[in-house]
């Protein structure tokens, strides 16, 4: 249809048609684009195509009218291909393509095409500008080197919007049944842009945006301003690699799933300012990365399935995270809702799980940083390796195989410690006032440090049948908790104390003045006294005759307390051991009730 006013015409007679080479160049072309990405190749249809033409038909001549303006409406700006006698504007369904140096500004108060292709020959530039009006398309191709510029009015393509090269959405409104965007390697010709740039306006993805959708190549979107909206998954990675890069006053809504690298190769979300929000799931995948520098991000479920957190400011957790990856938390990773991992995973920072806040591994977890529990953090299988654990809440330990050690550079109690079984093992073990462990026969707390034990809940401190020992060398100071004369029951009682050789214990007042141990393994006598036990006087370790055979009586601990038998209200077991030549060295033999580890060193060392 013809809008502008001006009557259409047609070539000269006998005007220069192109050569047979350069027909055959321009085919050649188009054959490589196809192989690379045929999504980039405008569709074969029956509509009628009108390419954009600047300038007078080939030379001009008389009455030959010129497009100077480049404007829609302008009738010489455009030819019909295949019939250059037509000289209009494409409408009602038509095709149209700028391509070959041109350059078009839509000025008309809307249009309607079919499919609008830019520049899809490499090395032939198209330039297409949008100030306002209202463009209706079934698709639009964006070549590889051509350019969509819209700083006003509405975009609405009902199909797909492919592009390799690059948009620039400054204003208006856009809106896409689905959105490719990936560069494409052109050989000596160079790598298109595949870019898409948003400072301003709406851009809404009525299915699917992705970005790097061709194997080998790459996309990427910067969202500078405005607003995006993906109503069905966004894609950043899909074969190729994407790269969406997100700052400013902006948001990025996405009510399906957001993916990083899910089936494609390395590639990264760089959240630097504005709100991204993903209605569902965010999921990460092995070489992706969501990058949180600034803005806020928010979601039902992050999925890392083997991917990268990484923030620089603080990231809050108030939904679900699961599977398993790295989290870098440069400031803090801050737990308020579900934290499930079923992956191994690698935290570089530190870890608050707020009151209410659940945090549970079940795959091995290493923090390098520190983690303090206000909630319920459980470590199901595990193990857990962190620099500095402080439990204001309810840690629980438990179903981790035999030889699996949990590792705590510094533990610091002031709630709830549950284990069973496992073996922990512990730097510097600190349980203040509130604080209180719950563990079972062959569970093993293993400290090469110091243990201060101020705890005051007696009724709920349950240890009668586990195990505490001091390794790594050196001396190790044991603050206990116990109550001198209040025997074995509710008063901090362990199932097994053990020295390894080379360790001493210098004993202090915790909370308490007394240590109520079933049975002793790797104390060093000389005589009457315990060499490698140091202990005030007044301070008094009890011991369960029963199960330590091999001791008679009182002995002294070097500095004045002592070591002397008590009344357990636990009923004996016949012990099993075995006095070894010479007098020097005695072995005691585990019970079975206690079902311990065998140690290598010998219960009692005489001299």
């Amino acid at each position: 249809m013809n809008t502008s006013g001006v009557q259409p015409v047609g070539r000269e007679v006998g005007a220069r048609q192109p050569a047979l080479s350069e027909r055959f160049l321009k085919r050649s072309v188009f054959i490589a684009i196809a192989i690379a990405c045929p999504s980039f190749v405008p569709s074969v249809v029956s509509a009628q195509v009108f390419d954009a033409f600047n300038g007078p038909l080939d030379g001009g001549g008389p009455g030959i009218p010129v497009c100077i303006n480049q404007s829609w409406s302008y009738a010489p700006c455009w030819v019909l291909v295949g019939n250059p006698m037509v000289r209009m504007p494409p409408g009602n369904g038509e095709n149209a393509s700028v391509a070959i140096g041109q350059s078009v500004t839509l000025d008309t108060n809307s249009a309607s095409l079919g499919i609008l292709t830019i520049a899809a020959q490499p090395g032939k530039t198209g330039t297409f500008f949008q100030p306002g009006s209202t463009l209706s398309a079934t698709t639009e191709d964006i070549g590889p080197a051509g350019t969509y510029s819209q700083s006003g009015g509405a975009n609405d393509v009902s199909g797909a919007l492919t592009m390799a090269a690059t948009y620039n959405l400054q204003g208006g409104a856009l809106s896409a049944g689905r959105e490719n965007i990936a560069q494409v390697d052109l050989g000596p010709l160079g790598v298109t842009a595949g870019t898409f740039y948003q400072s301003d306006g709406t851009n809404t993805v009525n299915d699917t945006l992705s970005l790097g959708s061709i194997d080998g190549g790459s996309g990427k979107y910067n969202l500078s301003g405005g607003s995006l909206s993906v109503l069905g998954n966004e894609t950043i990675g899909n074969l190729g690699q994407g790269m969406f890069t997100q700052s400013g006053d902006s948001t990025n809504t996405v009510t399906g799933i957001l993916g990083i690298a899910i089936n494609g190769a390395s590639s990264t979300y760089d959240l630097q300012g504005g709100m991204l929000h993903a209605d569902t799931t965010i999921e990460i995948g092995t070489l992706g990365t969501l990058s949180v520098q600034g803005g806020s991000v928010s979601y039902t479920t992050l999925m890392l399935s083997g991917g990268t957190l990484d923030a620089a400011v603080p990231f809050v957790n108030s939904t679900n995270l699961t599977g398993g990856g790295t989290i870098t938390a440069g400031a803090n990773f801050i737990n308020q809702g579900t934290v499930a991992l079923t992956g191994s995973t690698i935290v570089n920072g530190t870890i608050l799980n707020v009151v209410g806040a659940t945090f549970t591994t079940q795959a091995p977890l290493i923090v390098n940083g520190d983690v303090t529990n206000s909630g319920t953090f459980t470590v199901n299988g595990g193990p857990l390796s962190v620099l500095t654990f402080t439990n204001l809440g309810v840690l629980t330990i438990t179903g981790s195989a035999s030889g699996v050690i949990n590792n705590f550079g510094v533990f610091v109690d002031n709630g709830a410690v549950v284990i069973d079984p496992t073996t922990v093992r512990i730097q510097t073990l600190e349980i203040g006032a509130s604080g209180y462990l719950s563990a079972e026969s062959g569970d093993v707390f293993d400290v090469s440090g110091n243990f201060q034990n101020l705890s005051t809940r007696n009724l709920l401190w349950s240890t009668s049948a586990a195990e505490l020992e001091f390794i790594g060398g050196g001396s190790h100071t044991f603050d206990l908790a116990g109550l001198n004369g209040a025997g074995f029951n509710n008063n901090f009682a362990w199932g097994t104390l053990a020295i390894a050789p080379g360790n001493t214990l210098d004993l202090g007042k915790g909370s308490g003045d007394a240590l109520y141990v079933n049975f002793l393994q790797g104390l060093d006598v000389a005589g009457s006294t315990i060499t490698n036990m140091n202990g005030a006087t007044g301070l008094v370790v009890y011991y369960n005759a029963a199960d330590n055979p091999l001791l008679h009586g009182d002995y002294d601990l070097m500095g004045g307390g002592q070591l002397i038998p008590g009344a357990s209200t636990s009923v004996p077991e016949p012990p099993t051991w075995l006095l070894m030549a010479g007098g020097l060295g005695w072995l005691v033999a585990q019970r079975t009730r206690l079902k311990r580890k065998a140690l290598s060193y010998t219960a009692l060392n005489h001299s």
